[in-house]
């Protein structure tokens, strides 16, 4: 079976005629590319095969918003910044969703040719899987979607190809451009942090002063370190684009949600009565219709209410007093119920950790 691969991916028509030429200097300069060269035409091939399908792309409500940000040059931080930012540049060269579409699909199959050229073993069973792991359905039928994590998943895939080769050979270069695509991953995804430090920690096992440690002890530090730097990285990039940005203070988000949560649980709703970000007059029954465990957005929806068809049970706010309130509200309701928070926190990581539960608005 292997040799079947090789003699269609490995010795093929173009490669016998390119190896025939007169020139010794092209023919030494093909055969020493081979691999890359054939993997890089599937890559080129799968990508366009990609765009054919999916061109223009799909943009849901999250890419209008940025896009309508890009347009503006105008960003809220509740979006990646990074993103509408590219999209800004992007958009005057393909008006819509189509400049986004035809990056993320091309990061996403350079970064997979990249890493399939540095792995090792037959470059028929290599091309084999590029092409099976890249048109593997869970992966591939997000692409025509224009979508934060379909960048990240692109920029994660280059990143790794830089770092798996164990060569020292170009290592400067290759940590750089790693480096560079981890801090496109987490510009343009607000968690991609915690898919970043693995990747962080897993070259630093290989350093001199850490490979005299017992195993259990390399790993602790090595993990730590890679946390710390990946979190580093992300405070960077906020820092760097924050000139940029408006705040939306996307934090509040996660209070509300903790102190439905709670409310829930204790039956008694713990929310302070006098903030402007809650509905005066609703209570457990509206946060029980409007609470979902897995998605805390939906608590700002909207039920009937008072005779009205209509009304928002949260709402934002930008006004620093009450974002002061609302924060001494969540940190206060946590300290005077802390198993009602860790069973409701726990109720999350339970759920998230459920490969095959179904959410459902």
């Amino acid at each position: 079976m292997g040799g079947l691969f090789d003699g269609v991916f490995g010795g093929g028509t173009a490669l016998r005629w390119a190896t025939s030429l007169p020139s010794s200097g092209v023919a030494r300069w093909v055969a020493a590319r081979r691999e890359g060269l054939i993997l890089a035409a599937l890559g080129v091939f799968a990508l366009g095969v990609t765009l054919y399908l999916g061109v223009p792309g799909y943009m849901g409500p999250d890419a209008r918003t940025q896009l309508e940000q890009a347009r503006a040059f105008e960003f809220w931080d509740d979006h990646p910044v990074l993103m509408a930012l590219l999209w800004h540049y992007l958009d005057l060269l393909a008006p819509g969703p189509l400049g986004m579409f035809v990056f993320t699909s091309t990061l996403y199959w350079a970064g997979l040719t990249a890493l399939f050229l540095v792995l090792p073993g037959p470059i028929g069973w290599r091309a084999l899987g590029l092409l099976l792991v890249g048109f593997f359905p869970p992966g591939f039928s997000t692409l025509p979607i224009v979508l934060k994590d379909g960048i990240m998943h692109g920029a994660l895939l280059l990143a790794v190809a830089f770092l798996v080769p164990l060569s020292r050979r170009g290592l400067a270069i290759r940590l750089a451009a790693s480096a560079a695509f981890l801090l496109l991953a987490i510009g343009v995804r607000h968690n991609a942090a915690a898919a970043v430090w693995p990747f962080l920690a897993l070259p630093s096992l290989r350093l001199p002063i850490l490979v005299r440690l017992r195993p259990w002890l390399r790993l602790v530090v090595s993990s730590a370190g890679g946390l710390a730097l990946a979190f580093a990285m992300a405070w960077g990039v906020d820092r760097a684009l924050a000139p940029l940005s408006h705040r939306s203070h996307l934090w509040q988000m996660i209070a509300t949600y903790d102190l439905t949560g709670m409310s829930l649980r204790t039956g008694e709703v713990l929310v302070d009565p006098g903030s402007a970000v809650f509905t005066q007059g609703m209570g457990l029954t509206e946060m029980q219709q409007l609470f979902h465990i897995d998605y805390g957005q939906t608590l700002y929806g909207c039920v009937p209410f008072a005779g009205r068809r209509c009304v928002r049970l949260f709402q934002h706010t930008l006004d620093p007093s009450e974002l002061k309130r609302l924060s001494r509200n969540w940190l206060a309701a946590i300290a005077q119920h802390p198993g009602a928070y860790l069973a409701h926190r726990w109720a999350l990581t339970r759920e998230m950790l459920t490969v095959n539960a179904s959410w459902k608005m």
